[in-house]
């Protein structure tokens, strides 16, 4: 039997985010945009027939648009796949019990547990946000982290946070930080 892998559909709802990251992906976007309603629920009905197996929804920040229940909602009544989420949590708190059925997946995108380090990047307050991620309805809760000169000491704190919490934990690394300086973890 050969296992064919697909990857997840990913959705830029917005090229607008709250955070400043020197490391972030907003794919090349200059100008303020968001994707409109009609363009995911045909999106979603395209994955479906070709039975993509997950929409993600990503940014900028997701949570700076004030319609992402009803996003998620939509999807979630005409996509039969896993709807998943990923967000640094700045308006994490406006889900809450305003999805209709558990988000599949929720990425937590954090920068450190030092706030001196996660308000220069992120203007989160990530005691909240990580409060959040917890009272989220989704079945898979996750942090991500990139690995930076700020905060590559935090390793073991995160790694011991994520245990205690039962999240899992993707740690990636700057490639251009561990090649330039030549550190090691």
């Amino acid at each position: 039997m050969k296992v064919q892998f697909m990857p997840p559909l990913r959705l830029i709802l917005t090229n607008q985010c709250n955070g400043k990251c020197a490391f972030c992906h907003k794919e090349g976007f200059k100008n303020k945009g968001t994707m409109d309603l009609e363009t995911m629920y045909d999106c979603a009905n395209i994955a479906e027939e070709l039975g993509i197996p997950s929409i993600s929804l990503t940014g900028g920040e997701p949570t700076t648009r004030e319609d992402l229940a009803t996003i998620i909602n939509g999807l979630q009544s005409r996509y039969s796949g896993h709807v998943c989420l990923t967000t640094n949590g700045y308006a994490l708190s406006n889900l809450h019990n305003k999805i209709s059925k558990p988000l599949h997946t929720a990425n937590l995108s954090i920068v450190s547990f030092d706030k001196n380090v996660w308000e220069k990047y992120q203007n989160v307050v990530l005691p909240k946000a990580l409060g959040d991620l917890q009272l989220l309805s989704a079945t898979n809760k996750n942090l991500n982290i990139v690995i930076t000169d700020d905060n590559f000491h935090e390793i073991d704190d995160i790694i011991s946070y994520c245990i205690e919490n039962s999240l899992s934990l993707d740690i990636m690394f700057r490639t251009k930080y561990f090649v330039r300086t030549g550190k090691t973890l």
